[in-house]
């Protein structure tokens, strides 16, 4: 057993383990923007390791004047200077929807009082609780096609089923059989999710740690999110281990079928611990006398977060 704190909730979820390299997310803002690829996230504390998280990576628009093809827009990269996030994308010169977030700095040995474990967010210098983001909710959903979220947030999840795509877009979750031909087939997969929002800890029974603020921090009464790494999705299966991923959209694809283009944002599948792209959906549809074929991943680092919620 690694060395920290053991937290068991006695309630039939997995007991939570504060150990070494332990991170906090913090909430820095939504974004989504058009006319400039670039952004400064001015919530940035140097030292964090900034996050994005898209929401929707990929877009058709029409043929307008005289074209007679339409246009695909999509995310490739997003990098980070600093402050300064950079979008990198096809055919759109802006900043893709999503949600920016950051891992604090570790602790350092400086004389804090508090929890203390190595190369962890110390809790105890949280200055800011507004931005700490906490499970407000946890459970089974159920989507048969689709199904609305139970509630706003950032959503993680963790299923098993190998041939369905699952896509999170404007608070509804969509699960679809992955295809590439002009059928669009829904499918009927449980999944278990924590949802977090921005929220500060309510002190409660159990451990609880206050900033010098008064302020609380953390608190056993309420999980907060807690980074455990991360991934690329591809369209290969990857081992993530015993994780939750953040649900959205990861890319696109556009193929011929029954006459059609038929587009299609991509979403995750998971089959045990593995997890990659799959295609949702068809959002957008036109004549295949114009068609734009291709597919494309996000060429980007999402974050997974523990199965203890």
């Amino acid at each position: 057993m690694p060395s920290g704190l053991y937290i068991n909730y006695n309630d039939g979820r997995p007991a939570m383990e504060i150990t070494a390299n332990l991170r906090c997310p913090s909430f820095c803002r939504n974004v989504g923007s058009a006319g400039s690829t670039t952004e400064v996230i001015s919530e940035y504390i140097p030292g964090s390791q900034l996050i994005y998280i898209p929401s929707r990576a990929a877009a058709y628009s029409p043929p307008s004047g005289t074209a007679i093809i339409g246009t695909v827009s999509y995310l490739r990269n997003v990098t980070f200077n600093g402050a300064l996030m950079t979008h990198d994308s096809v055919d759109n010169n802006g900043i893709w929807a999503g949600q920016v977030w950051q891992l604090l700095p570790v602790n350092s040995p400086s004389g804090n009082r508090g929890l203390l474990i190595a190369n962890s967010t110390d809790f105890s210098v949280i200055s800011d609780v507004t931005r700490i983001m906490t499970c407000i909710w946890h459970g089974n959903i159920t989507i048969n096609g689709q199904a609305a979220a139970p509630t706003s947030g950032v959503l993680f999840a963790k299923w098993n089923h190998p041939t369905a795509s699952i896509t999170l877009e404007n608070g509804v979750l969509y699960a679809r059989e992955s295809r590439t031909d002009s059928s669009d087939v829904n499918a009927n997969v449980t999944i278990y999710a924590a949802i977090f929002n921005v929220s500060s800890p309510t002190p409660g029974v159990g451990l609880n740690i206050i900033n010098s603020s008064g302020q609380c921090t953390f608190s056993t009464a309420r999980k907060p999110l807690i980074y455990s790494g991360s991934f690329s999705p591809t369209s290969n299966w990857q081992d993530i281990g015993s994780n939750m991923v953040p649900l959205g959209t990861y890319g696109y694809e556009a193929s011929n079928g029954g006459g059609w283009c038929n587009m299609r944002l991509r979403g995750l599948m998971m089959s045990g611990n593995s997890v990659k792209t799959g295609n949702s959906k068809i959002t957008w549809q036109w004549t295949d006398r114009y068609s734009i074929v291709g597919s494309r991943n996000v060429g980007i680092s999402i974050p997974l977060i523990p199965d203890i919620y």
